[in-house]
């Protein structure tokens, strides 16, 4: 529930695509309607997976976590 009140919120962004790819300085996502590919630069890459927030992780990093 807190997802989709970040979404309502306008706290959290969801975009509809697939990571295709990790690059050292970049991504490469694809778009799941158009099916187009798009490169974007990124510093870091978080995978969260599982059902424990990760909020000290974050908030170590400078990261608020409102």
């Amino acid at each position: 529930m807190d997802l989709y009140e970040g979404i309502d919120a306008r706290r959290i962004k969801v975009f509809g695509t697939q990571v295709q790819e990790n690059k050292e300085y970049e991504g490469v996502l694809t778009d799941i309607t158009t099916k187009t590919d798009k490169t974007i630069p990124n510093d870091y890459v978080f995978a969260f997976v599982g059902g424990t927030r990760p909020t000290k992780f974050l908030e170590s990093l400078g990261i608020t976590i409102g």
